[in-house]
């Protein structure tokens, strides 16, 4: 999961504030870089409050899906190695054939 997706996740599952320090060493990345994934999701269209006493609370997060929110739900090591998530579709399970005519990999969702 890539650092901005993680944020998001992190924000999501918490109801309060989440510093900018505890997201960085978690992620074992600077706090410069946390606040530049911050301001990444915004412009995603995720609301996202920031104090400097308090850290980053998430207000809301875009009415799409998205891969890390479908990836927050999902559960084992195989399922959801790799999302393919479209803007629309005619058909799921003909994008889901179209994929395994492709190869695409066990677990793809």
């Amino acid at each position: 999961m890539s650092s901005r997706a993680a944020i998001a996740d992190a924000l999501a599952r918490t109801d309060g504030f989440v510093s900018g320090h505890v997201l960085a060493r978690n992620l074992g990345i600077s706090r410069s870089a946390v606040w530049k994934h911050i301001n990444a999701l915004r412009r995603a269209g995720y609301e996202i409050d920031g104090s400097r006493a308090r850290g980053y609370r998430l207000v809301t997060a875009p009415r799409a899906l998205t891969a890390s929110a479908i990836r927050s739900h999902l559960e084992g090591d195989v399922v959801g190695t790799r999302l393919v998530v479209l803007g629309s579709t005619g058909s799921t399970n003909d994008d889901a054939a179209r994929l395994a005519r492709e190869g695409a990999a066990e677990g793809t969702v």
